[in-house]
């Protein structure tokens, strides 16, 4: 599981930074989003194409930086794997449906995860 998280965590980042630059991984993740919301949003006009797409670009990069904060916290901080895990889960489950949801995905389970640690 780690070997995958780690897989997940590098392919977005690099495909973040690829993506501002033209590298050829970023192409691909860009080429999944414009292509999911051409056959998700297209009935609906360009308008709410491009919103989809840039929503989806947005969402992917505020993850990437989440995932680079998690990355930099101590091996021993039992929140380190608890992010990593919903993280993944959240990738796994919701990527179909867009970068935005999973985003959405992660933020839900990181405040409930807060609130129970709380308890």
């Amino acid at each position: 599981m780690t070997k995958t998280l780690c897989a997940i965590g590098f392919l977005l980042i690099a495909t973040a930074a690829q993506s501002s630059d033209g590298g050829n991984s970023g192409t691909d993740v860009k080429s999944e989003i414009v292509a999911r919301c051409k056959a998700q949003m297209s009935e609906y006009g360009h308008v709410l194409v491009k919103s989809c797409i840039d929503q989806d670009i947005t969402a992917l990069n505020e993850i990437n930086s989440f995932m680079s904060l998690t990355k930099e916290l101590p091996e021993t901080d039992k929140t380190k794997s608890e992010y990593n895990a919903i993280t993944s889960r959240c990738l796994e489950q919701m990527r179909s449906y867009g970068f935005a949801l999973v985003k959405s995905c992660i933020d839900q389970d990181v405040k409930a995860y807060k609130a129970i640690e709380s308890y």
